[in-house]
Formats: C-alpha cells, structure tokens, sequence
C-alpha cells in the first residue's frame, strides 16, 4: 500500500512545489489581500516570512518584520504577536511545550500565545547579547532540549551556550577548541582565533548528545549533562560545510551539500559507516530530514533548480540509511540542457 501512495505523494508535491515557484504564488496573494485589508495586521508582514514552524492544531507559525504570525490550517490568519524587534529570517523558530523561541537582532525572544487576550505579557526578552565594538558575536543558531529543560544558543566568536528554560540562567559554556591530554582536538589550524562553531545546536534526544560544527570543517558531539565532547570528527578533507540530522537509532547523518555527498556517522565513535555520492543537493541553510522508518530527505532550493524549466520540475530524493541507496525519486520535467546530469548514484 505504501508503496502505491508514494507515486501519487510525488505528483501532490511537484504540483505544489510547481504552484508555489510560479509569478504570484495564491497563498502570497491571500496574505497580501488580508494585510491591506485587515488594519490590525501592521504594514509589510506579506513581503517575507521565515521558515515556518508547525505548532499546535497543525497551525503554522512563522515570523515576518517584527512580528509574529500564525496561520489556521486554512491559510487564515490565527493571531499575530509583537515582537518589539526584527527576528532574523535565516535562523528557525524553535517550540518547546507551549512556548516559541526565535532570534531578534542581538535577542532571543520568548513567546507565549496562550497569553493572547491575557493580562500576561505574550513577548519577552529571555536572552540577550551585545557585541563589543569591532567584534562579530551575533546569535546564529538556536535549539531546545524539553529532556533537559535547555535553551542552546550558538553565538559567533564566542562558543556554545546552555542556558535553563526554568529561570534563564547559564547551565554551561563550551568553545571549539578541546584539549585532551595535552593533545588539541578541534581548530587545528594556526589561526585558532578565526575558528568557531558556525552551525545551530542540533540534539539527539535518544543519545543525550549535542552535535555541532566549526569553520573549520569539524564536528563535535558533546554529552548535554556535562558539556563534555564524546568525540570530534574531522571532515575538512571532503569540505567544510556540513548539516546535520540524528537519525536517533544510533546513526548520525551528514549532508556536504557543496560536495552532493551524504554520509552515516556512529554516534558512539564518531566514524564514517557510509558515504553516498548524490546531487545536486539543496545549499547549507536547508537542513535534512529523517523520518522514523529511518530515511533522510533532502529537498531541492530554488537556486538549485535554476537549471530546470520553471514551473514544470521538482527533484525530492529519500534516501534508505538501512540499505544506503536511493529508496525512491520523483522529477516531473527533464532539464534545460541535454546533458544534465544530477549527480552519480554509487550503490
């Protein structure tokens, strides 16, 4: 059964990816209409939203400008919050219980919707952290972990912070730079300085761990508890660009989207199980996805489909971990040139 639903899953999805990349996509067209009519919704909130967020009752949650918005699961507007600050686009929201976190310039903001209608404030300041002058340290990730009762913040120039849901307080810092034994694990380089953790905090609920990478091309595991590194794994070789997905069933795996190269990790050593050659793949700031049968998805962007007919192609590629090839593939057009090639498959 599952097997017949899934040529009909990839012609619903190249339908839609297909009406979302046309000139004026409708759901754009509603949002607009309604802010030009509905003089509660500030001016400008249609123009761009971030990735979006899927909350409670299916809602979808996603911020624009200084503010954020939900939408019903028929496209009408639910609420929208102030923020009070504009969020920053490229990092996502993050849910934890009944609670949204998400980066505003130099601030992480808490949102609380069940305030709404409510003495209670429904936005405020739960972290905040100001750059000296001359120095970059601005917020560029973020992550939560409910086990734990964290809020994980990745801040540039300066390290990995944990910092306590409860009373927002620090639990615990870590930099790039580990020394064992007198040996130096991570940012090997000469200049130690110029290296940093670049990537959010992503977490493995099931191995208590933390996973996170440097400039540099490295990626570390970290155990939640005591910030200690469990392991640091040196991918500079391939490159130095990564994202990360935890498969959760003891496997970690790896997208180097420059490379179109995707690869499985043991979570306990760290070490290379397989590597897929695959592509093209979608860039940097579109993390994978695995499912709980255990297959990693990784959409195309729509930089990368400039080589295809507009409107007519959608490439979504599943991969199996359990049998490392593809597991299936839909395209719904035939690219520009004659030659196109989507990259070698080695099974």
């Amino acid at each position: 059964m599952a097997m017949r639903l899934l040529p009909r899953l990839c012609l619903l999805l190249c339908s839609l990816v297909g009406a979302a990349r046309s000139s004026s996509p409708p759901a754009l067209q509603r949002l607009n209409a309604s802010a030009a009519e509905n003089p509660h919704i500030p001016p400008g909130v249609g123009r761009a939203l971030s990735a979006p967020l899927i909350g409670h009752g299916g809602r979808l949650v996603a911020c624009s400008g200084k503010n954020l918005l939900a939408f019903e699961p028929n496209g009408t507007f639910a609420w929208i919050i102030p923020l009070g600050y504009n969020c920053k686009q490229d990092i996502g929201l993050v849910a934890e219980r009944d609670k949204i976190y998400l980066v505003a310039e130099d601030k992480v903001i808490k949102v609380t919707p069940q305030n709404l209608h409510t003495s209670a404030p429904t936005s405020q300041v739960f972290f905040s952290h100001g750059s000296p002058p001359g120095r970059s340290e601005e917020i560029i990730g973020l992550s939560t972990s409910s086990s734990y009762a964290s809020l994980f913040i990745t801040i540039r120039n300066r390290g990995l912070f944990s910092i306590s849901l409860r009373d927002g307080k620090l639990q615990w810092s870590a930099g790039p730079v580990v020394d064992r034994f007198g040996y130096r694990l991570g940012c090997k380089g000469n200049n130690i300085s110029a290296c940093y953790f670049n990537s959010s905090p992503i977490v493995d609920q099931c191995e208590g761990t933390l996973y996170i990478s440097n400039t540099e091309g490295q990626l570390y595991s970290m155990y939640i508890h005591s910030r200690q590194y469990r392991w640091v794994q040196d991918l500079s070789s391939i490159d130095k660009v990564v994202t990360v997905a935890p498969g959760n069933n003891g496997r970690l795996y790896i997208v180097l989207p420059r490379k179109s190269t995707v690869m499985g990790l043991d979570v306990l050593s760290g070490n290379i199980s397989w590597q897929l050659n695959v592509g093209p793949l979608s860039n940097e700031k579109i993390l994978p996805a695995v499912d709980s049968n255990g297959e990693l998805s990784n959409l195309l962007s729509s930089s990368d489909l400039d080589y295809f007919t507009l409107d007519e192609t959608i490439l979504l590629t599943a991969l199996s971990s359990a049998r490392q090839k593809i597991a299936w593939t839909c395209r719904k057009a035939k690219p520009k040139f004659v030659h196109g090639d989507p990259g070698d498959i080695q099974r």
